[in-house]
């Protein structure tokens, strides 16, 4: 008996998912994409030790990691933040815009439009 009503629990779950994915199908598609670039760019960064010691950086772009560098140093030593990974790795979107952020509103209105 109680594992008759596990099935239907989990049958009842799954028919949910199902449901929310076919009334919702443009969201979840976005979803999806959104995650397929944030892990490109997560598998694609590297070390900024590593990118430093690359002969194709330039010149200017090896002194403002090497600024980040001692900028992160800085905040842990003086500052007192947590040594985490952040400002570590480096990803290069080749000058191509990683986030685009648009705002609308009606027009001579501040009043904003969602959609």
């Amino acid at each position: 008996m109680t594992m008759r009503i596990v099935k239907i629990f989990l049958l009842l779950i799954l028919l949910f998912i199902l449901t929310y994915i076919a009334l919702n199908y443009n969201l979840v598609i976005y979803g999806i994409r959104q995650l397929k670039g944030q892990m490109h760019i997560i598998m694609n960064a590297r070390p900024v030790n590593e990118i430093i010691n690359v002969q194709s950086v330039s010149e200017e772009n090896i002194a403002k990691l090497l600024l980040i560098q001692k900028v992160r140093q800085f905040a842990i030593d003086s500052l007192g933040l947590n040594n985490s990974s952040n400002y570590t790795t480096f990803y290069d979107q080749h000058n191509k815009p990683v986030l685009w952020v648009l705002t609308a509103c009606p027009p001579f209105e501040l009043k904003p439009y969602e959609w």
